[in-house]
């Protein structure tokens, strides 16, 4: 018997898909990336708990790249300004910078 947790609905990724694509200025075209965002975020959210890792691990990154497709991720907005995205100090590289 599969036994699922009770979700606090701020956990639910659809409405904030549908917020962040309500907010992009799209085109008639981008239609169907829309609503393959909607789909993904939909499977997302009624995953049972079992299926919970496989849907971070397979599915999510799949909304990601959709999300980011149509504009709606600070990087994707930033290239599609024409500028170049900031490139954040990783740790190792601080540490590679460091001189002994």
């Amino acid at each position: 018997m599969v036994v699922s947790r009770a979700r606090d609905a701020s956990e639910f990724l659809l409405p904030a898909v549908t917020g962040a694509v309500a907010a992009l200025d799209l085109e008639p075209e981008d239609e169907a990336m829309v609503k393959i965002a909607r789909h993904y975020a939909r499977v997302i959210d009624q995953a049972p708990a079992s299926k919970e890792a496989y849907c971070a691990r397979w599915i999510l990154p799949e909304l990601v790249k959709v999300l980011a497709e149509l504009g709606a991720s600070p990087a994707a907005r930033v290239r599609m300004k024409g500028g170049k995205p900031v490139e954040l100090d990783s740790p190792i590289r601080k540490l590679k910078s460091i001189s002994l």
